[in-house]
């Protein structure tokens, strides 16, 4: 029986295979993985009338560019990203038609960070503890590589695609300039002090992947370990050095610092569209 699948010819800057996760694994030390920004992926799922939990790709500053060997039907969402199809450029946010020998090119990340390529019926790829999520070393490899055969379920039928965003697809996209906070498990330990300076501080976004996030400011240094705990994903850690650790979709399981804020899931799909430089200072939620 013939195999329908999409062949990866380039494999952009970072893009992998993301479904809803692993939940349920953290106990054993496995991160729960899953989409970066879920919000755009759960649109991109949307668009061609999946429901959202169905893997596809994440696409990280730029994409990959896949030759199709069967008729599926695809879709974009996320940041703002071209994509010719053979070469013809198609709109994020609808879906249109990969047949047999087509060539879809997904060109750099405009403005963001993240974009998310969806396939009717979703992609067929093996599941390892449950999800397709790609992470090493539960998958082979952490991300699409060059030659890489994408399986998914071929059909000419049209999709039943919702192609009205809701508020939170549309927050994650949002420009602005502070980051909604929450008190974390640790706050009441952090020294009253830094708690002042965490609140007036602007930090800026430095190193960042999908373990986490690094945000860089002028706070003072703890002068104390905390005991190690757990690191729910959207934990903010204040290192012995003064600055502050995000956790993210593959971030670990347990750490050492004060876990003195929190990020609930839409501030996580914001700080995913977000990249090196970006100024920000926190905004308390209670």
């Amino acid at each position: 029986m013939k195999k329908s699948y999409c062949k990866v010819i380039e494999s952009g800057f970072y893009t992998s295979i993301q479904d809803c996760g692993r939940p349920g694994w953290r106990s054993k030390g496995v991160p729960l993985s899953g989409p970066m920004d879920r919000a755009s992926f759960n649109f991109a799922n949307r668009i061609v009338g999946n429901v959202p939990a169905l893997a596809s790709l994440e696409i990280t500053l730029s994409g990959p560019t896949l030759l199709f060997n069967d008729p599926v039907w695809v879709a974009a969402s996320g940041a703002p990203l071209s994509l010719f199809h053979n070469d013809k450029e198609q709109p994020m946010g609808l879906p249109f038609l990969c047949d047999l020998g087509d060539l879809l090119r997904i060109g750099k990340i405009e403005k963001g960070a993240r974009a998310y390529l969806s396939f009717l019926g979703g992609l067929q790829c093996r599941k390892y503890l449950g999800s397709a999520s790609q992470f090493a070393p539960i998958t082979p490899s952490g991300r699409l590589e060059k030659g890489d055969q994408l399986p998914f379920v071929s059909s000419l039928s049209f999709p039943d695609p919702l192609l009205a965003k809701n508020q939170e697809e549309a927050d994650s996209l949002e420009e602005r300039k502070f980051l909604r906070v929450r008190p974390g498990i640790d706050w009441d330990q952090c020294p009253l002090k830094l708690q002042s300076e965490l609140k007036k501080t602007q930090f800026v976004i430095g190193s960042n992947n999908r373990m986490g996030y690094r945000l860089e400011g002028s706070v003072s240094a703890l002068d104390f370990q905390p005991l190690s705990g757990v690191i729910p994903p959207g934990t903010i850690q204040l290192t012995t050095a003064g600055g502050l650790t995000v956790a993210m979709a593959d971030g670990q399981v347990t750490g050492g610092y004060l876990r003195v804020l929190s990020l609930d899931q839409q501030e996580m799909n914001f700080l995913a569209q977000q990249t090196t430089g970006t100024p920000f200072k926190l905004h308390f939620v209670e």
